[in-house]
């Protein structure tokens, strides 16, 4: 896509995420929303951390968008050259707004989860968190989306996603934290897997979610994490009873501390499974 294209359709992408959150206004419309080119990524990257006096982190060649948070506010950057089209701009938009979100909600608990991750704390909130962030941004990006199935999707390509995604939430041995907040996201609240699982369940089958070669106690382990966000979205009104969003009830993208710290002692349960006791993989 242009950047012509790209800025044509950030206003867009913000009325959508307004409509769906309206809570959300007095949040993001004061955020900057910034495209970058191949030549420009790099220098408005550092340029923003430093005007926003934000959490210092490494520039990815890789990364599609990201958001910014520090002392001065939010921004949001979108790299123009990695970006295909109109329905990955729309999820990466509205996945950094809700970052945006997430972080304005649960700014005490984020503030020490960073803090914690920053200084290489090993505490339950640092992994919560870890979890949580990718997790939970992936979830309002889905919600704000279409929240009809596709018609016709095939069952086994979403197979293969959560398969492939959960191969890089464990990364050979060296856990991937956002990797698995973006699988559970898919999981969980991307609608046409929840479309595929609900089918499975009905016909009494079981459908492959990434880990049917895993042993027992991992797999009950990611069960665990799974249960853990599930009951969260569920006790917060996610879809609501009518798949319309209800502003008076639905606060899913806030998280209680007792909850964050359960997510955050299950992951670390779930690490010491696989590494310490090198229980990953059945033989």
């Amino acid at each position: 896509m242009t950047v012509k294209e790209i800025e044509t359709l950030i206003p867009v992408a913000l009325e959508r995420f307004k409509q769906r959150i309206p809570q959300s206004v007095e949040w993001i419309d004061n955020v900057p929303i910034r495209v970058a080119t191949r030549h420009t990524g790099e220098k408005l990257f550092r340029s923003t951390i430093k005007s926003l006096k934000a959490w210092e982190k490494e520039y990815s060649p890789q990364t599609v968008a990201e958001a910014f948070s520090g002392e001065n506010g939010y921004a949001i950057i979108v790299y123009q050259h990695r970006i295909k089209a109109e329905k990955q701009l729309l999820f990466v938009l509205w996945h950094e707004l809700g970052h945006i979100c997430s972080n304005i909600a649960n700014s005490a608990l984020e503030t020490e989860g960073r803090a914690d991750i920053l200084n290489k704390r090993d505490t339950p909130i640092a992994s919560g968190c870890a979890v949580w962030m990718e997790f939970i941004a992936d979830a309002v990006a889905n919600y704000v989306g279409d929240l009809e199935p596709t018609r016709g999707v095939l069952a086994w390509s979403i197979q293969e996603k959560l398969m492939r995604m959960a191969a890089e939430g464990f990364n050979n041995g060296n856990f991937s934290t956002a990797a698995f907040g973006h699988y559970y996201g898919l999981l969980l609240t991307d609608v046409d897997t929840v479309t595929m699982l609900n089918y499975y369940t009905t016909d009494e089958e079981t459908p492959e979610i990434g880990f049917g070669n895993c042993r027992l106690e991992v797999q009950m382990g990611i069960g665990r994490i799974a249960a853990i966000l599930d009951a969260h979205l569920d006790q917060n009104g996610y879809f609501g009873n009518d798949r319309l969003y209800r502003a008076v009830s639905d606060a899913f993208w806030r998280i209680p501390r007792k909850t964050l710290e359960l997510l955050g002692m299950a992951f670390d349960d779930l690490y010491d499974t696989c590494l310490a006791e090198r229980l990953c993989f059945s033989d």
